[in-house]
């Protein structure tokens, strides 16, 4: 019987609670699961920590293993992902920076291999590989070592198939540019991943059998093309036949609002994504995902050497991080500037409405015809000046390196988030008075989009006879003396108000909402910078001035006014804590059911002036 059989049974047993079964699957998993972590840290207490806890999760969730033939990928994903939570936390960083590998460690693994190697040349192989990302060392492990296929990889790094081929195409081209500034050529690359091998067996018998033959190395022709055409010479060549220029350099504070004046011009289309760009570009990417209607992931990056130090910006699924040289900042809110964030996919229109309201000459390329799950790149070549865009389908961006916090363990991090923004979501209380009739309400908002889909948004207000009402089912105007219901499409009165899983800034939220109707508005942003106001025209004749608490990226109070009369003002309150005691808010959550009544055409930022018409 193979081992993936024998494994494959013996997980199987212990899922129907045969404890022999599992304590000797445990025994397999641990050894296999020190040689796999170990060259992932090269550091053995690392090693030991990280194999105990995959150990003590994979008792604890064996149960939703529904296919035990997949087991070695399963696993290795658990302890993957241990690693990567062990990197992300701040008391990881600080142990982080120590030597990899203790020097009684070393002679041990090392023992009989000292006619293989010099000492020169296993400082330059194991840094090359110390300096790769976990993604890239992974799945160097997994395909080289371990000899899982592609599909195998893809199951445990949850991509697709291909994905996984181009994974593993980005690891050795980064593997094969550390050993180059070594010396090494391009032909080294089998040489060290074989030397590394060995040195990291655990007896000198499996380091005398490994082997990795040439064909362990191929990705598959589509996957090797595109490779090729994402090369820096692929790029050069591509652009040289049409690419854009630009005059000024990409600051690192203006990283998603720079690139070219592209209006009315059709960029060069290239994989940026897959290209290994390093020296003297900048480069930005985002993503809009088809599971949140309207959301956008950024991510920006500037190249170090143009700059007094690396800079980078993150605002992916999960958080918002800023890295300024080696400090790493964890932050409440999104970029922001005085001036509204344009996306690629905006109209010509709004980007000349915009232009009119805040003065600023878009540069940033247009690509029209936005789609979900569209996935955009633009490279900016800073000395010749080149730009090139891409724009793609795919449905796992957010599990690639362009959008995860796979940062360099040696950076210093800092969380400075809030309780609910740690959390990913919270509740919010509405009150306020408006004619003097009191607004009351309670709602729930998710601030990244990996707490969207179980933490969905959703408001209750009330003021006077009716009652507005939102959630996934679908939106609604109750009124309630006539019972009278009006029907709207979900999402509709979260026009105009925080809307953080977006993934823009609130301030800029509420602009392009204001400029989607072309309603005029005004910018001002207070000394400490703490707090903005926006002050919007509706043109019914209302006016809405929204108080911004920029460092929590939302919205403190609208004041209302008409005709030069002051009416009213909504304020909001936003839960720190969520704890006991919170049956109010989960009793005023909508149902599932989608509303009856009259469907009614969404106001947009307007709909706020309608409740002038409920006194």
């Amino acid at each position: 019987m193979s081992e993936q059989l024998d494994v494959s049974t013996l997980a199987t047993r212990a899922q129907q609670g045969d404890k022999g079964a599992m304590d000797r699957l445990a025994e397999l998993a641990s050894q296999r699961l020190r040689v796999y972590v170990y060259r992932l840290t090269l550091q053995d207490d690392l090693t030991q920590e990280i194999v105990q806890e995959t150990l003590l999760e994979m008792c604890k969730v064996l149960g939703n293993l529904k296919n035990t033939e997949r087991f070695w990928p399963w696993l290795y994903g658990i302890a993957t992902n241990k690693l990567r939570h062990f990197y992300r936390s701040e008391q990881a960083m600080k142990r982080a920076t120590s030597k990899s590998m203790t020097e009684q460690s070393e002679l041990d693994r090392q023992e009989g291999l000292e006619t293989l190697l010099s000492q020169e040349l296993r400082d330059i192989i194991t840094d090359a590989i110390e300096s790769l990302k976990t993604n890239h060392r992974a799945v160097l492990i997994m395909r080289c070592y371990d000899g899982m296929s592609y599909a195998e990889i893809a199951e445990s790094m949850g991509c697709s198939e291909f994905g996984s081929r181009m994974l593993f195409l980005r690891a050795k081209k980064a593997l094969q540019k550390q050993l180059a500034r070594n010396g090494l050529g391009k032909a080294s690359l089998l040489a060290a991943l074989l030397f590394f091998g060995k040195m990291t067996s655990p007896t000198p018998a499996a380091a005398a059998q490994l082997s990795i033959t040439a064909a362990t190395t191929q990705v598959g022709v589509a996957a090797a093309t595109t490779g090729f055409v994402a090369s820096k010479s692929g790029l050069v060549s591509l652009a040289a036949a049409g690419a854009l220029a630009v005059g000024t350099a990409v600051g690192p504070l203006d990283l998603f609002n720079q690139g070219v004046d592209g209006a009315g011009t059709q960029p060069v289309l290239v994989d940026t994504y897959q290209s290994d760009l390093s020296d003297g570009y900048d480069k930005r990417w985002f993503y809009a995902p088809d599971w949140a209607p309207g959301a956008v992931c950024r991510r920006a990056q500037v190249d170090p050497t143009q700059s007094s130090s690396q800079w980078a910006i993150l605002e992916n699924a999960d958080a918002c991080y800023y890295l300024k040289g080696r400090e790493l900042e964890i932050r409440n809110a999104r970029q922001w500037r005085p001036y509204v964030t344009r996306l690629p996919w905006d109209s010509s229109e709004l980007r000349s409405f915009l232009q009119q309201m805040d003065g600023h000459h878009d540069p940033l390329l247009s690509i029209s015809g936005k789609m979900n799950n569209d996935f955009y790149g633009f490279v900016h070549n800073l000395e010749t000046g080149e730009i090139d865009a891409s724009r793609r389908r795919d449905l796992y961006v957010l599990h690639e390196d362009v959008f995860l916090s796979d940062w360099s363990p040696t950076v210093n991090q800092s969380d400075s988030r809030d309780p609910m923004h740690q959390r990913g979501w919270t509740y919010f209380r509405i009150h306020g008075n408006v004619d003097g009739q009191i607004v009351s309400g309670r709602g729930c908002v998710p601030f990244v989009l990996s707490q969207y889909q179980e933490h969905k948004p959703w408001m209750r207000m009330s003021i006077g006879d009716r009652q507005w009402v939102d959630s996934a089912a679908g939106a609604w105007i109750w009124d309630k003396q006539d019972d009278d219901k009006q029907r709207l499409d979900s999402g509709s009165f979260f026009v105009g108000l925080s809307r953080p899983w977006m993934g823009l800034h609130c301030l800029d939220t509420v602009r392009r909402d204001a400029a989607q109707q072309r309603f005029p508005f005004e910018t001002r942003i207070f000394s400490d910078q703490d707090s903005a106001t926006v002050v919007v025209e509706c043109s019914n004749g209302t006016q809405l001035e929204y108080l911004i608490d920029l460092e929590a990226d939302l919205i403190q109070r609208i004041g209302i006014s008409s005709d030069g009369k002051y009416r009213g003002e909504i304020t909001f309150d936003y839960l720190q804590d969520i704890g006991y005691g919170q049956s109010g808010f989960r009793a005023a959550q909508p149902g599932s059911y989608a509303p009856t009544g009259e469907r009614v055409k969404s106001q947009g930022l307007a709909w706020i002036s309608q409740l002038l018409e409920s006194n």
